[in-house]
Parts: C-alpha cells; sequence; structure tokens
C-alpha cells in the first residue's frame, strides 16, 4: 500500500487491529438486521480483494484508511460500525430524497426536474454559508473531470504531443540510437544527411513558397520583419573601428561572420553569437553604412539580397516531429567514443601522406599535408574477446593453471571421460 499513502497501515498497528476487524466481520450482530437479508455477504463481496482490483487507479486513491467518505456511503446501509456523523448525514440526505418525491406524479423526468432545481438552490447557499464549492465537490467526489472547452482540448492535446515528443528525442539521443542506426546502415556521413532531410524536412518547394509568400508579405506590410540581432548594446566589440574600416574598405566581398571572429564579438553571456554576421552587418546599416555595395554577386539589380530558402523540420499540429541529430553532431559523438575507448576502429597501418586543398574563410586557396592510415584489428585481440566472450556465456570449461596442475591423474582421466560425453 505504499503507493496509496491514505491507506497505509503498520505492520504493528494492523496486527493490533485484526482481532476486532475479524470480530466485526464474523459476528451477525453487527450488521444491519442481523445479517437476516443478507447484508454479511455484500459486505465482504464489496470489500474483498477482487473488488479492489477492478477499481481504476484514480478510485484506489480516493480512499481513505480512516472515515473514508466513499466507503461510509455503503457500509452505513450495512454494517453498523457507521461513525455518528455518517450516520446523521445518512438520515438527513434521506429526508432530503423524500422531500424531493413528487406527491402525484412519480415520472423521473419530474423528480429530475425537482433534483436539479434543489441542487441549484443549494449551490450559492453553500458557497455563501461555508464557503465550499458544490460543484468541485462533486467533481472530486466522483472523480468527475470539468468540461473543457476548445482551447483547453488543444492545449491539453499539445501538452501530451510535446511529452511524447520529449521522450522519444531523448530516446534517441541519450541512448545514442540514432548513431547506432547510423553505423548500421554503413551509410557515409553525406548519404546519411541526405536521407535525414528528405524524412524530416519539407520539400524544397513547399519551402520556396512558404519564404516568397511571407516576403511578400514583409513587403505589402502585412507582416513584421523578424530581428535577428536585438539590442546592439548587449554585444561587445569594438564598434569604432568596425564602422570605420567599412568606410574605408574597397572590397566588393565582405565575409560578416569571419568580420565578427575577427572582433571578437560576444554577448551578454560572453559567448560568441551563432548569428554574429547578421548582428554585425544589421549594426553597420543602423549606422548609415550602405551594405549593398558589398557582395554584388549575391544580389537581385543591386539592391535585394537573395533571401535564402530554410526548410523546417516537419510538423504535426504545430510541434516538429522527432528526429535524428545531424550528421555533424554524429560525427562528433561518434569520435568521443573513439578517444573514450568504447568504438575500437582497430589500429593505424600503411601511413601515406596526402595533398589537401582547402579554401579558408577568407577565401584563399590553402594546401596542406595530411597523413591517412589504413586499419586493422589484430588476430591476438580478436582472439582474446572471442574467448572472452564465449567464457562469459559459459560455453567455455576452461581454468587456470593452477586448478589443473592440482589435479590427480585419476581426476584428469575423469574429466576427459566427461569431456568426451
Amino acid at each position: 500500500m505504499h503507493k496509496y499513502p491514505k491507506m497505509y497501515i503498520s505492520e504493528g498497528e494492523f496486527r493490533r487491529r485484526i482481532p476486532r476487524v475479524q470480530k466485526y466481520l464474523t459476528n451477525s450482530k453487527f450488521f444491519k438486521n442481523s445479517n437476516k437479508s443478507g447484508e454479511k455477504s455484500s459486505f465482504i463481496e464489496t470489500y474483498s480483494l477482487v473488488s479492489w482490483i477492478e477499481q481504476t487507479e484514480s478510485e484506489r486513491r480516493s480512499h481513505e484508511l480512516i472515515n473514508c467518505n466513499k466507503c461510509q456511503q455503503t457500509e452505513s446501509g450495512l454494517h453498523d460500525s457507521a461513525t455518528m456523523e455518517t450516520l446523521q448525514l445518512e438520515e438527513l440526505s434521506s429526508n432530503v430524497a423524500e422531500a424531493m418525491m413528487p406527491d402525484n406524479d412519480t415520472s423521473p423526468q419530474i423528480t429530475n426536474k425537482r433534483v436539479q432545481k434543489f441542487v441549484n438552490t443549494l449551490h450559492p447557499i453553500l458557497k455563501q454559508k461555508l464557503g465550499v464549492d458544490l460543484k468541485n465537490c462533486v467533481e472530486k467526489t466522483f472523480s468527475l473531470e470539468s468540461k473543457q472547452n476548445s482551447t483547453e482540448k488543444q492545449k491539453q492535446s499539445v501538452k501530451k504531443l510535446r511529452e511524447n515528443n520529449n521522450k522519444m528525442q531523448d530516446t534517441l539521443y541519450n541512448e545514442n540510437t540514432d548513431l547506432d542506426n547510423f553505423l548500421c546502415s554503413g551509410s557515409s556521413y553525406s548519404q546519411y544527411e541526405r536521407e535525414r532531410k528528405k524524412q524530416y524536412f519539407e520539400t524544397p518547394e513547399s519551402a520556396k513558397k512558404i519564404t516568397e509568400k511571407n516576403s511578400n508579405k514583409i513587403k505589402l506590410g502585412l507582416k513584421k520583419q523578424k530581428s535577428h540581432h536585438g539590442n546592439f548594446e548587449n554585444y561587445n566589440f569594438d564598434k569604432k573601428t568596425f564602422l570605420l574600416e567599412l568606410k574605408e574598405n574597397k572590397c566588393e566581398n565582405v565575409n560578416w561572420t569571419a568580420l565578427g571572429k575577427k572582433y571578437n564579438i560576444t554577448n551578454k553571456s560572453g559567448f560568441f553569437p551563432s548569428n554574429a554576421g547578421q548582428i554585425l552587418k544589421q549594426f553597420a546599416v543602423k549606422n548609415g553604412i550602405q551594405t549593398n555595395k558589398f557582395n554584388s554577386n549575391k544580389t537581385v539589380s543591386g539592391r535585394d539580397i537573395i533571401q535564402r530558402v530554410r526548410r523546417k523540420y516537419l510538423r504535426v499540429r504545430g510541434l516538429s516531429v522527432p528526429h535524428p541529430r545531424p550528421a555533424k553532431k554524429i560525427r562528433e559523438t561518434l569520435n568521443q567514443k573513439i578517444a573514450d575507448g568504447i568504438c575500437n576502429i582497430g589500429v593505424c597501418i600503411a601511413p601515406k601522406v596526402c595533398t589537401v586543398n582547402r579554401i579558408n574563410s577568407t577565401g584563399d586557396l590553402v594546401v596542406t599535408q595530411e597523413e591517412v592510415y589504413g586499419r586493422k584489428f589484430p588476430l591476438q585481440k580478436i582472439r582474446e574477446e572471442s574467448l572472452k566472450e564465449q567464457d562469459e556465456l559459459g560455453v567455455l570449461r576452461s581454468g587456470s593453471n593452477e586448478d589443473y596442475d592440482t589435479l590427480s591423474p585419476e581426476e584428469v582421466i575423469n574429466k576427459l571421460h566427461e569431456y568426451g560425453k
């Protein structure tokens, strides 16, 4: 009964009370009408273990060990052990029920109307004199739920969907299920990323239509353009030197993110913002810098910037569906597992130096030398792991050298006969 605190009773208290319970249950004089109408059988059947199991979880939690209101309604009609308060309430309820009975017409419709009228009259009286809401009391007593409007139903549905999404997302991320699926697939990182975008993102055509629709709304003034930077005072960098460099800059191509790294821009938390390029560009526009003269290859008619079409995750009722991590995060997790020795990828063999050409963030071609390796698993390592696995499964009948040295010739012969069976 630890699951139901209101019904918990210690072992010592149970032993002390069990004789009294047995007396009340076995002696017919404690039942109504001295058990002449089968009250004892009805009482035991009502409070049996089978009856308890058939109740719902909410009904079980509503019971109490002492003075249980739900049990006293049944107990007072079968057993004489009910408290004086319960008997008084039963008598009062009986008097009210008799007063509600029509004099002439006994149809259910007339009776229901009189009872409803009585409840509507009683509700404000209880609210005024006792400060009790009759509706809430009835809902708690009968485990009822108040009727929800469409907005509340929508919120409840979204809440459950969000909880389920979070559980599924935690399963994918915390248990590295997406990493295991990737390793078993034999796909490359690029192929994995293409399949991921195909399954969990909206199509490029749909994303393009939505982007064009939002752009038209912004141009017509029907929608306010989002601000991706906030208050510029919340960012720390050398603002005067930055503006001076842009005014004197004669280069057409400007890498705004690279400028953010150059000036080491940080937010209030002291971190480099992921949209540092956007922040610097909007800061320049606010201070009168004509940014459309830069990066003319990315503009239309020299003024309008070609807007990037961004694909969003697929959504159900406004919530994104659970999705695996991007290939970049998968690579980081896998590299960490390799560094920790959790994933064994063998030993490096046959090193080879390769020339790699890359374009850095400033647009320059950089030539580097990198050393690549082949990999293999040593045969001795494979044997050790195989023997260890078989030993843990109980397949091998192995023992230490000391165990075999202590065996007598007769024991050796007996073991050989046993193994040969």
